[in-house]
């Protein structure tokens, strides 16, 4: 994705995944994301993400799994009892540029959240 990368601008190379309009009863929409001060070119779509609150996940381990088993986690474990709902925003995913088949290979998992009130 070299080319995606090119037209990032001064801002930095990101390479992520980020889900949108998530219906766990259909396919949620994923696309390959990177933040960009250029102007938006002929075909890409801009989603802006409004500030929230995000909590981090660290994965290590080759693709899909390590990711697989902490997404598992995230809602079988960390909701559970973190006190934090999902608000609905996108998810990311970021990827390092190391060799995603290593057991050591490193990745992200941000989900935005809220405090829970009762």
């Amino acid at each position: 994705m070299d080319w995606l990368a090119k037209m990032n601008g001064a801002i930095g190379y990101i390479e992520e995944n980020l889900c949108n309009d998530i219906d766990y009863e259909e396919v949620a929409k994923s696309m390959v994301a990177v933040e960009s001060d250029q102007p938006l070119k002929p075909g890409f779509t801009e989603i802006e993400i409004p500030a929230c609150q995000w909590v981090k996940f660290e994965c290590r381990g080759p693709l899909p799994g390590s990711q697989q088993k902490v997404w598992k986690r995230i809602y079988s474990e960390w909701f559970p009892s973190s006190g934090y709902e999902h608000t609905g925003g996108p998810e990311i995913e970021w990827y390092s540029e190391e060799n995603m088949d290593s057991e050591e290979y490193y990745s992200e998992i941000w989900l935005p959240v809220r405090r829970i009130t009762t």
